[in-house]
């Protein structure tokens, strides 16, 4: 008795849908898992110097892990969520590296200004390919966008 049927092995599996061509969500989802595993691996050694209590340090983290495995080419407003948590992201972490700069100085604990630097960079290159993607996703109801339109 065979509970569930296999398929004939003859038949190829159904191809693919490739994204568009100007899709650039899995470099966003990239850079958002990296920036996420960076803040949760340094969140420790700077635990002390985070103005924000605990849970809500550990809350960005997991919003930043479902916005990037929400991402979709098929679905615009992914792409415009990942853009909107880039921006902020973007100015906390620089504003947190500039302020504690001037604040406390190079010397006095670099890894924390470099740690922010380094995070501000992954989510600019992630706002650039958010919107670099959204710019190429058609509106809802709209006609899709030539090759010609995205440059």
């Amino acid at each position: 008795m065979v509970l569930f049927p296999l398929p004939p092995v003859d038949q190829p599996p159904p191809p693919k849908e490739a994204p568009p061509k100007h899709y650039y969500g899995d470099h966003v989802r990239k850079l958002f898992l990296l920036a996420g595993a960076l803040m949760i691996c340094t969140f420790p050694f700077f635990q002390n110097l985070i103005d924000v209590p605990v849970s809500l340090t550990i809350f960005f983290v997991l919003i930043i892990a479902l916005f990037a495995g929400i991402q979709s080419p098929r679905h615009r407003w992914t792409a415009l969520f990942n853009s909107i948590v880039s921006i902020t992201a973007l100015c906390v972490f620089e504003y947190k590296a500039v302020s504690f700069y001037f604040t406390n100085g190079y010397d006095s604990k670099p890894t924390f200004f470099w740690t922010n630097e380094l995070l501000a960079l992954i989510f600019f290159f992630a706002l650039y390919f958010g919107t670099k993607s959204l710019r190429a996703m058609p509106a809802r109801g709209s006609e899709k966008i030539t090759n010609s339109d995205t440059r």
